[in-house]
C-alpha cells in the first residue's frame, strides 16, 4: 500500500477469506472519532497472507495519535465501517442487515438483546479477544420471521457469563438456531444456554466448549421437522436440573447430544424425541445425575435410540433411580454400547433400566457395569466380551432374549 502519511491504511495481522480489502466504500471525509479523525482513505490495498477480521489498525495523520480500529467488510470483502477496538458492545453492519458484530477490548457489560422479523437471518459474531459478563443474560437473541439464528465465537474466545442466563435463543419463525462457542458460557442465575425453534423451524445446532448453569446447562428444543444436535467439548454443569436437555418434537428429526463430561442437580443428559428420528447419546468423559438418573432417553412413538459410552455414569440414591435409563415404546430399539473405560451404576444400584423396546447391549473390554442390569420387554440380547465386567444381576424380561459370554 501507499505510504503516504495522509492517505495509508495499515493492515496489522490477516483477516480470513480475503486477499483484497476493498475500502473504496469509505468516503474520505468519514469521521470515526472526532478527537482522532482518521486520514482519507480510498483505493484498494491488496494484503499478503491469510486476513482475519481481527486486529486492524489504522493510522492517520502523522501528527495524530495511532488508534486501533476494526474493519467490517461484507461477504464480498468490501469495508462497511471502522469500529473502534476498545468500543465493546453490538453494532449491525450495516444496518438493516441482521449482522451483528460484538467486539471490544473491554468487557460487554450491559444484556445484548437482538432480534430479527423480516426474513432476515440474525448473525451474531463475537470476536474472541471481547470478554461478555452482564448483570442480566448475556445474549438475548429473537427471530419471528423466516430465516434462522447464527451465533459464532471465533476460536480462542474470551468467557461469556450473564447474571441469569448465558445464552437465550429462540426462533419463532421458519427458520433454525445454530450456535457455536469456543469460550466458556456461563448462566449464574438460569441457564448456560438454551435454545428452541418454533413449528416450522429448521432444527438447533449446537458446538460449545464449556457451559456452566444455575438451573440446566443445555436446553436445546425443536417444534419443527429439523434435527436437535448438541456437541459439547468440555464439561457442562445444569446444578438444579439438567446437564444436557435436548428434545425433538413430534415432527422433528434426529435428536443427537455428543459430550465430554456433564452433571446434572436431577439428571445428567436427557434426550427425548416425540416423533420417528434417531435419538443418540455419545459420552467420552463422565456423566452424572445427582438425584436423578445419569442418562435418560425418553421415546414418546416407536424408532431408534443409541448409547455409546467410555467414561463412569452414576445416578442418585432413589429408589428407582438409574445409571442409564431408556424409556421407550414397544416396536422401538434400541443399542447401547460400554467402551473401554466405562463404569455404569448408581447409589440405588440400578446400573441400566430398558423399556419396551428391543434392546442390544455390549460390554466391551475394559468396561464394568455395577448394579442390576433390566432390560425390560422386547427381544433383548446382552453381550458381554471378555475382560469385561458386571457385578450384579441381570433380568432380560419377556420377550425372545439372547445372553451372550464372548470369546
Amino acid at each position: 500500500p501507499n505510504t503516504n502519511a495522509k492517505d495509508t491504511l495499515i493492515i496489522a495481522g490477516n483477516v480470513t477469506g480475503f486477499t483484497t480489502v476493498d475500502v473504496s466504500k469509505i468516503a474520505e471525509t468519514q469521521s470515526i472519532d472526532q478527537a482522532n479523525r482518521p486520514a482519507k482513505i480510498r483505493g484498494v490495498i491488496t494484503v499478503g497472507g491469510t486476513v482475519e477480521s481481527n486486529a486492524f489498525t489504522a493510522i492517520g495523520d502523522v501528527s495524530f495519535e495511532v488508534i486501533s480500529y476494526r474493519l467490517q467488510l461484507d461477504d464480498t470483502g468490501k469495508v462497511f465501517d471502522l469500529v473502534r477496538f476498545s468500543d465493546a458492545g453490538c453494532n449491525e453492519i450495516p444496518e438493516g442487515s441482521g449482522i451483528f458484530h460484538c467486539s471490544g477490548t473491554y468487557p460487554i457489560e450491559m444484556e445484548q438483546s437482538l432480534g430479527a422479523t423480516d426474513g432476515t437471518e440474525l448473525k451474531v459474531l463475537l470476536y474472541p479477544e471481547t470478554p461478555v459478563r452482564t448483570d442480566k443474560n448475556a445474549f438475548v437473541l429473537t427471530q419471528s420471521g423466516s430465516a434462522g439464528i447464527m451465533f459464532a465465537q471465533s476460536a480462542n474466545g474470551q468467557a461469556v457469563a450473564g447474571a441469569r442466563s448465558g445464552i437465550v435463543a429462540h426462533n419463532t419463525g421458519g427458520g433454525g438456531v445454530s450456535i457455536t462457542v469456543n469460550g466458556s458460557v456461563t448462566g449464574a442465575a438460569g441457564d448456560g444456554i438454551s435454545a428452541s425453534d418454533g413449528a416450522g423451524g429448521a432444527g438447533v445446532t449446537m458446538a460449545v466448549a464449556s457451559v456452566t448453569g444455575f438451573d440446566t446447562g443445555i436446553e436445546a428444543f425443536g417444534s419443527g421437522t429439523g434435527a436437535v444436535a448438541v456437541s459439547a467439548a468440555g464439561p457442562v454443569t445444569g446444578s438444579g436440573t439438567y446437564g444436557v436437555h435436548a428434545a425433538a418434537g413430534a415432527s422433528g428429526g434426529a435428536v443427537t447430544v455428543t459430550a465430554a463430561t456433564v452433571a446434572g442437580g436431577k439428571v445428567g443428559i436427557k434426550a427425548v424425541s416425540s416423533g420417528t428420528g434417531l435419538v443418540s447419546i455419545s459420552a467420552s468423559g463422565a456423566v452424572s445425575g445427582k438425584t436423578g438418573d445419569g442418562i435418560l432417553v425418553q421415546r414418546m412413538a416407536a424408532g431408534s435410540a443409541s448409547i455409546s459410552l467410555s467414561g463412569s455414569v452414576t445416578g442418585g440414591s432413589g429408589g428407582a433411580v438409574a445409571a442409564v435409563r431408556t424409556s421407550v415404546q414397544s416396536g422401538s430399539s434400541v443399542t447401547i454400547v460400554l467402551n473401554s473405560g466405562a463404569s455404569v451404576g448408581a447409589a440405588a444400584r440400578n446400573a441400566i433400566m430398558g423399556g419396551a423396546g428391543d434392546t442390544s447391549m455390549t460390554v466391551n473390554s475394559g468396561a464394568a457395569v455395577i448394579g442390576l442390569v433390566s432390560l425390560g420387554g422386547g427381544a433383548d440380547a446382552l453381550t458381554v466380551n471378555p475382560g469385561a465386567t458386571i457385578n450384579g444381576s441381570v433380568t432380560l424380561g419377556a420377550g425372545s432374549d439372547r445372553l451372550t459370554f464372548a470369546g
